[in-house]
């Protein structure tokens, strides 16, 4: 019961991810480009294909890609769209990083922690309401650096080719700079960070491991900082490796730290193959469906 609530935990993480973007992309554009069942499916596939070259690799090759060849979004557009909400992603982790580490290391206690946290976000949703242009310059430029690099991996350049800083400029008078939207797109963030809390924790409790709950919220932001600097297939190494020496700090065994790296990525692959079989089974039904009413 408690393996099967984490399966659906994962769910709920992969449709507010799946949400989130297409949600952007939809701003991004200044109208609705396809169904958000549509859009997760797209998701699942960057996801699962994603085990196979990278995460990176996942979210801007198969997305943009599949934005474009179904629904003819540009490639500029659908780079734009992952960029703005993987910029999101870092911003929370930038809240949640130093916090995580003062606790890691023990020098404040979990109370302490959690006002930190609290006032850096307080800040910057201050900031986020007061200073949305420049919030919005900030992603811009971050993004022409990001453009830049992703142009010398060679996996990418193909990809990013043509699109130069100055095609990006049109951006800020799209509807991704209001400030609604921005406070939407970080809201669905935050709640995407607690059912990441959830899902951790009922990994941890159908593995009876007896991780504390406090050292699993601390070190989900150092992993997802791994996870976004990794490029080998699935984040292989990489998410382990940064597990590993959080649960190192934080006292854990070794059985149960590699029984938890162990079950971490057979349990994430599992799920992953299920709900992309589970969405294109569906999505293939629905098609026989619509093509035999077209028929009658």
């Amino acid at each position: 019961g408690i393996l099967f609530t984490c399966f659906l935990a994962n769910l709920a993480v992969y449709s507010i991810s799946s949400f989130r973007w297409g949600y952007t992309t939809n701003h991004l554009i200044g109208e609705k480009i396809t169904s958000y069942a549509k859009y997760f499916s797209y998701f699942i596939s960057s996801r699962f294909f994603g085990q196979y070259i990278s995460q990176a690799g996942g979210d801007f090759m198969v997305k943009p890609g599949l934005l474009k060849q179904i629904n003819g979004i540009s490639l500029k557009y659908g780079l734009t769209s992952v960029v703005i909400e993987k910029l999101f992603d870092i911003s929370l982790i930038g809240i949640l990083l130093v916090p995580s580490f003062l606790y890691l290391f023990a020098i404040v206690n979990e109370l302490s922690a959690l006002i930190i946290v609290l006032t850096i976000t307080l800040l910057f949703l201050l900031l986020l309401l007061f200073q949305t242009s420049r919030i919005i310059r900030i992603i811009l430029g971050i993004f022409s650096i990001g453009l830049k690099v992703l142009k010398k991996i060679p996996l990418l350049k193909r990809l990013v080719k043509g699109n130069t800083e100055s095609n990006f400029k049109s951006i800020e008078h799209l509807e991704i700079i209001q400030r609604g939207v921005i406070l939407n797109i970080f809201s669905l963030s935050v709640l995407r960070f607690l059912i990441l809390i959830l899902r951790l924790y009922l990994l941890n409790a159908s593995l009876e491991l007896g991780i504390p709950l406090p050292l699993l919220i601390a070190g989900i932001p150092i992993a997802q900082l791994t996870l976004a600097l990794a490029l080998t297939p699935g984040s292989l190494g990489f998410l382990e490796g940064g597990w590993y020496g959080i649960l190192t700090i934080g006292g854990i065994g070794e059985i149960e730290r590699s029984a938890f790296l162990i079950g971490q990525r057979v349990y994430w692959s599992i799920f992953i193959g299920i709900i992309f079989l589970v969405t294109y089974i569906s999505f293939g039904f629905t098609n026989l469906i619509n093509t035999r009413q077209k028929d009658l």
